[in-house]
């Protein structure tokens, strides 16, 4: 394979200090994800604690989101992803440092805040590092990279059973041991990001705080695109445990396999999207990705074994994993850089503020229709997902702009 098919032509000093932090990012984040929820567990918190601070995180990053956007594109990403830091970090020591419940839930909103900082600058500010034509490969790479990472972190799962079998350590303590891992793991990040903001220069706008963007079909199209994909996606995925589970009688061990296997299909699709790209063009290859996704949903519905049951799962992630790259890169590409983080911001709360309210759909369905519901949703509502997307931006054209800072020091 030709690696110029698949990375970009260029990569400068603060490209590669942002994908390195990256790394780091997705390794503490494989470690959380697997540890957080059942930390919680050994705290004596039951679905009802947990589903109530998840809750105030949800809530934290919606109402933040715009905000944060609005203030990245009038003061700086930089700015906004610095500040973003001061939530984070104090929602680790609270992690770390308490077991009440009113503080977590504090620690989780706080969390929320931090996240909708993050998710209004820092994608914005990696498409400003790449010209045009590199940011479908910008965007695979640092999916593939961070995907890879977060699968190697997910490992880490594995610790905690060793020190409680062979060191004698509780099942909390050692939960609490890999939560401080994770979060060494993310404070390391913070240099990278640091040495980076050297490199860049962002130009205070001096419009005020206008809310006001150029590119409002754009925006506006990839919101509705946002929340169908919610609509579609996530009462599937908010139930795909309890499916399996009540199946199957699977339990965390299996899953866990299925989801290292899957992490590295993922990988692999996220770094070999920008190649058939270049083939097809983004749209057209988006709205393959989509649709071809749809059987393998029903297919779950079918399926005699969970050795079946993961077949499919990998496959479809695989087929559906072409398009991750390439979605945010081609919503990016289609805005001015001035309104990038705004215009992220709106397409976050429509996402975000649909998923609120998809795993209630989920359960509704599993309660009151049946197991397989969600799964049939899925299968009929994805290829109206891939039509209205291949529909709302198949004429559209970026603006007569490049969207790549010149003032980005090459090394």
């Amino acid at each position: 394979m030709d690696l110029r098919d698949i990375l970009p032509e260029q990569m400068s000093t603060p490209a590669k200090l942002y994908l390195t932090s990256n790394l780091l990012n997705g390794f503490g984040n494989g470690i959380a994800n697997v540890i957080i929820g059942l930390y919680l567990l050994q705290l004596g918190f039951g679905a009802a604690e947990i589903g109530f601070i998840s809750m105030l995180s949800s809530l934290g990053m919606f109402l933040f989101l715009l905000p944060s956007g609005v203030l990245a594109d009038r003061y700086g990403k930089a700015k906004i992803m610095v500040a973003g830091w001061v939530p984070m970090i104090l929602f680790l020591g609270i992690l770390l440092t308490t077991s009440n419940l009113l503080l977590l839930g504090v620690a989780w909103f706080l969390n929320g805040i931090g996240n909708a900082a993050g998710n209004a600058s820092i994608g914005p500010f990696f498409s400003t590092l790449f010209k045009r034509k590199d940011m479908d490969k910008a965007f695979g790479l640092r999916g593939f990279l961070n995907i890879i990472s977060m699968s190697l972190g997910s490992l880490v799962g594995f610790v905690p059973l060793y020190l409680v079998n062979n060191y004698g350590f509780t099942l909390r303590y050692s939960y609490w041991l890999m939560i401080l891992l994770a979060s060494i793991i993310f404070v390391a990040q913070i240099p990278f990001y640091w040495q980076m903001f050297k490199y860049v220069k962002e130009e205070k706008r001096e419009n005020g705080l206008k809310f006001n963007i150029k590119s409002k079909e754009v925006v506006v199209k990839y919101s509705i695109i946002q929340v169908i994909q919610m609509l579609a996606f996530g009462p599937f995925s908010s139930m795909f445990t309890f499916f399996v589970n009540k199946k199957f009688g699977v339990e965390s061990d299996a899953l866990g396999g299925m989801q290292f296997i899957s992490y590295f299909v993922q990988a692999g699709s996220n770094l070999l999207s920008p190649k058939i790209s270049n083939h097809f063009g983004s749209v057209k290859t988006i709205t393959a990705s989509l649709i071809l996704a749809s059987p393998f949903f029903a297919l779950f519905t079918i399926a005699p074994s969970f050795l079946w049951i993961s077949i499919i799962y990998i496959t479809r992630l695989g087929v559906a994993s072409i398009c991750n790259p390439l979605l945010p890169s081609l919503f990016f590409k289609l805005l001015y850089e001035e309104e990038s983080a705004t215009a992220n911001s709106i397409a976050s709360m429509a996402s975000n503020g649909a998923s609120i309210f998809t795993p209630r759909i989920g359960a509704y369905l599993v309660d009151s229709v049946s197991i397989n519901a969600p799964a049939i949703l899925a299968a009929l509502m994805y290829p109206i997902y891939g039509a209205t997307f291949y529909y709302f931006f198949k004429n559209l054209k970026p603006p007569n702009i490049e969207v790549a800072q010149e003032v980005t020091k090459q090394n």
